[in-house]
């Protein structure tokens, strides 16, 4: 005779069946704790980020994201529609925990080229956390092309992005630190070299390193931007 064991809650502790006679499975902590949705959402993506950053979105499937969770598949399943909607929220947490930050800082900046100098040096350094963000952003950028829902975020995202760069670079034009240019056009020019350097340095066997992709970068503002 069988049995589903379930959650307090009604979710899917098991997502399969086994025997009455097997002992109580183990759980983390968080499972025998009632969290709230969505502290349980987040657990799980924070999990899922550190899998899809080694796997990429192509090879990470829902037993992945369960082994990395310490749950069930059926736990993730409750939660998520599937490893997409878990890849969604993965990069909504990159949003959160490097961009939002990274903004903040170059608008506290004390002059326009030391906010560029900000977004430079996050950009392209060196440490795992910067390492595993552009990996899971690198699998974006390619998922984004098929995708209509994360097409519509990217350019959003990209949009607000943008807007942050022209700001600065209107600022530098109007303190006099950079010479007379459309800071719209220049701002774009700017974003497309960043990801273009992201590409060429953070792709597996790439010959860039963090610390060329910098030097680049501030000649390019040296050349371009400054009086």
């Amino acid at each position: 005779m069988t049995a589903v064991e379930t959650a307090g809650d009604g979710s899917p502790e098991g997502g399969e069946r086994r025997s009455k006679q097997d002992g109580p499975k183990a759980r983390q902590h968080w499972e025998r704790t009632r969290h709230p949705t969505e502290i349980r959402r987040r657990l799980v993506v924070e999990a899922a980020r550190e899998v899809l950053a080694d796997k990429g979105l192509a090879g990470t499937g829902v037993r992945d994201v369960a082994a990395a969770s310490g749950v069930s598949s059926g736990t993730i399943t409750y939660h998520f529609r599937g490893i997409d909607e878990i890849f969604a929220d993965v990069l909504k947490l990159e949003t959160e925990l490097f961009y939002e930050p990274l903004i903040q800082q170059s608008m506290a900046a004390p002059t326009a080229r030391a906010a560029l100098d900000v977004l430079i040096a996050r950009y392209f350094s060196s440490d795992p956390e910067t390492v595993t963000h552009w990996r899971l952003w690198l699998d974006y950028w390619s998922a984004a092309a098929h995708d209509a829902k994360l097409t519509e975020w990217h350019t959003e995202r990209y949009q607000l992005w943008v807007d942050v760069v022209e700001k600065i670079i209107l600022r530098g034009v109007e303190d006099g630190e950079f010479g007379p240019r459309n800071a719209e056009e220049a701002a774009v020019e700017f974003t497309a070299l960043l990801d273009g350097l992201v590409m060429q340095t953070f792709f597996t066997g790439s010959h860039l390193s963090p610390a060329e992709a910098r030097r680049r970068l501030s000649a390019y503002v040296d050349g371009r931007l400054t009086c």
